[in-house]
């Protein structure tokens, strides 16, 4: 975060464009917390009402680092009840198409006088909000960014004690599906590449993902 957060600063941040398809990113980026939302005992569900099958133009990592960081955070502040990734389709034209990724919760909300503060760097809500976690609370700010260097933009509907949805709205190009096709992690698909086995260590599932 902090890194992502300087090259922001710094105007060196640079977005990719490669193809991908947005409902495999969501069911490999979601299969990730499984277990963390297990023992949790919170249910973890993925709705997809965009059923276009469209090879988009963009930059899935970033993409994905939105949505992880929605997710990740209503993990952390729910102890109950039930993680919605939903997947919709605002607005489509016949180059352009604009979806709404949502994350919704039944977590401890957010005051409506706090609801600006959450997109600020290096701030932290205070009271019961937060007594337990810690961080440099840059994960919103940064997503913030993203969202709008890819045209897009963030939406925030949280009700105190009851829950939060987090929503981000972006615009893609529709590309034409013989075009090169990249996986969700940005590796070329390549037949020649050797199949070798490779053991790693590593306890954290997110680093887990992109290791493999």
């Amino acid at each position: 975060d902090l890194l992502d957060f300087s090259s922001i600063e710094k105007g060196n941040f640079r977005l990719s464009r490669d193809a991908f398809y947005a409902d495999e990113l969501l069911q490999k980026t979601i299969s990730l917390f499984e277990i963390p939302a297990k023992n949790k005992g919170i249910k973890l569900s993925y709705i997809n009402n965009a059923k276009s099958g469209y090879q988009l133009e963009g930059d899935p990592n970033r993409l994905q680092q939105i949505i992880i960081n929605f997710i990740t955070n209503s993990i952390k502040y729910s102890e109950r009840g039930e993680i919605i990734l939903q997947q919709d389709i605002v607005e489509e034209g016949e180059n352009d198409i604009i979806f709404k990724f949502s994350v919704s919760d039944n977590g401890i909300g957010i005051p409506e006088e706090k609801l600006e503060t959450i997109f600020t760097e290096f701030v932290q809500l205070e009271d019961t909000y937060t007594k337990s976690q810690q961080g440099l609370r840059l994960g919103l700010a940064i997503v913030k960014s993203l969202t709008q260097k890819m045209n897009g933009r963030i939406e925030v509907k949280s009700t105190y004690g009851e829950g939060s949805t987090f929503s981000a709205i972006i615009p893609f190009r529709k590309i034409n599906r013989n075009s090169e096709i990249y996986d969700s992690n940005l590796s070329r698909i390549n037949s020649s590449y050797k199949k070798l086995k490779i053991l790693l260590a590593e306890d954290d599932i997110i680093n887990i993902y992109f290791l493999e």
